[in-house]
């Protein structure tokens, strides 16, 4: 898995620009991803991804470890990020043959 900075560097070298302005451009992108989740209710790419929030209900949970063991206790209703990967992608990456020489 690529790390942020050689994320960089690989779309430095794809679109010819700096590897600083290739940060940029990803830094501007993921702000934009964040924005889009909290004001506008998600990001969906249409055959890459989807990205949004989602209601959590409230649910009962019972500690597992320490002195209070056993006890229960509310966890409240809140929101998750989620991300999909859709469909297409998903079968197209399962559908690359791996072969080891």
């Amino acid at each position: 898995m690529l790390t942020k900075n050689q994320f960089v560097k690989k779309l430095a070298k794809k679109t010819g620009t700096s590897i600083a302005v290739s940060k940029e451009i990803v830094d501007n992108f993921l702000e934009a991803i964040q924005e889009a989740v909290y004001e506008d209710g998600g990001v969906s790419f249409l055959g890459l991804f989807k990205i949004a929030p989602e209601d959590v209900p409230e649910r009962k949970g019972t500690i597992q470890i320490g002195e209070k063991k056993g006890q229960k206790y509310t966890i409240p209703a809140h929101k998750e990020v989620k991300a999909t990967v859709s469909k297409g992608f998903r079968k197209s990456y399962e559908e690359v043959e791996v072969k080891f020489e």
